[in-house]
C-alpha cells in the first residue's frame, strides 16, 4: 500500500486492498476509484501542476486526468511469458515541470532500463539502465541525468553527468558534461543524486567510489 499528495496538496493519491483511489481535500468525502486492478507494481506519481496522476498496474502505465476523471494507457506491459527476453513492465518515476514529459522506469526479466516518454504524442526514447538519476531545467526543455559503470547491465562505460537537451520536434541531444577521474576504474566509481540549483546555474550529486 502506498500514497502521495499533489503538489498543490488539494488531491491524494493512494492504494488499498481494493484498487487505486484520489479524495480532494480536506480528504473527508468519499474517493474516486481510479483502478480496481490489485497489483505489487503500482507506482503512484503527480505532475508538478497537480493535474495528472501517473501510475503502473497489471495492463500498463496510464495516466489519470483529475479534471476529466478519465484514465489513458500511455504504454502497456509486455508479458509474453514465450519469450522472457522481451518482458518489460513499465512505472513512472519522474514528471517534467511542465508535465509533458514523464521520465519511467522499465522492469526487465533480467535487468533494467529507463524510458523518457512525451506523452501528448506517446514518443518514446529509451536509456540503459545505468541511468540512475535525473533532474529538470524549469524550462523543461533540458534534464541532467548520472550514469554509471555496471558489468552486469553491461553499460556506463562512458560514465559521468550528462546534459539531455529536447530539441524541436521531441528530438533528444545529449553531452557528457562532468566526469569524475578519481578512481581511475570506471567500475570504481559512480555518480548518483544529481540535483540542480532553484536557478538551474549549478548542480551537486553524490560521488561514490568503492
Amino acid at each position: 500500500f502506498q500514497a502521495v499528495l499533489s503538489s498543490n496538496q488539494q488531491w491524494l493519491a493512494f492504494q488499498d486492498r481494493n484498487g487505486i483511489k484520489i479524495v480532494e481535500q480536506p480528504f473527508i468525502s468519499k474517493p474516486l476509484i481510479i483502478s480496481t486492478v490489485q497489483s505489487d507494481r503500482i507506482r503512484l506519481v503527480f505532475s508538478d501542476n497537480s493535474e495528472l496522476l501517473a501510475y503502473s498496474d497489471d495492463e500498463g502505465l496510464k495516466i489519470f486526468n483529475i479534471l476529466e476523471e478519465a484514465s489513458s494507457l500511455l504504454v502497456a506491459h509486455s508479458t509474453d511469458q514465450s519469450d522472457v527476453s522481451k518482458i518489460r513492465f513499465y512505472y513512472p518515476q519522474q514528471w517534467s515541470p511542465d508535465s509533458e514529459w514523464l521520465w519511467m522506469g522499465v522492469s526487465h526479466w533480467e535487468g533494467f532500463s529507463h524510458v523518457l516518454a512525451h506523452v501528448p504524442t506517446k514518443t518514446f526514447h529509451e536509456y540503459t539502465g545505468c541511468y540512475s538519476d535525473t533532474d529538470w531545467f524549469k524550462t523543461s526543455k533540458a534534464l541532467v541525468a548520472t550514469v554509471h559503470y555496471s558489468g552486469y547491465l553491461s553499460c556506463g562505460d562512458e560514465d559521468g553527468i550528462y546534459l539531455i537537451d529536447l530539441a524541436n520536434n521531441n528530438q533528444v541531444v545529449e553531452k557528457r558534461i562532468y566526469q569524475e577521474i578519481s578512481p581511475s576504474e570506471t567500475w570504481e566509481r559512480e555518480s548518483r543524486e544529481v540535483s540542480l540549483s532553484p536557478d538551474n546555474e549549478k548542480l551537486s550529486f553524490v560521488q561514490l567510489s568503492y
